[in-house]
């Protein structure tokens, strides 16, 4: 589990891009089993795609959570030592 936190908290860029390319996918092929309401009509197929494009957003916002306290680590660095 803390390999999983540390590959999320050092490419959380990368993370989020997975999460947004997951979603559009999901997004995509549910509009594309929509299209066709008579082929797919008795398939798990359309509610798998929603389930798809929801995982992506989630997966997404967790990059994106992980971006920000990455920024934040990089702005909070300790106070210059002025007493020279």
């Amino acid at each position: 589990m803390i390999k999983i936190k540390n590959y999320i908290a050092e490419r959380g860029f990368s993370v989020m891009l997975c999460g947004m390319l997951t979603a559009v996918v999901g997004v995509v092929g549910y509009m594309y089993f929509q299209s066709y309401p008579a082929r797919f009509e008795k398939t798990p197929l359309p509610t798998v795609t929603v389930v798809l494009a929801f995982t992506g957003l989630a997966i997404y916002v967790i990059g994106r959570v992980s971006l920000a306290i990455q920024r934040n680590r990089a702005r909070k660095r300790p106070p210059a030592d002025d007493d020279e």
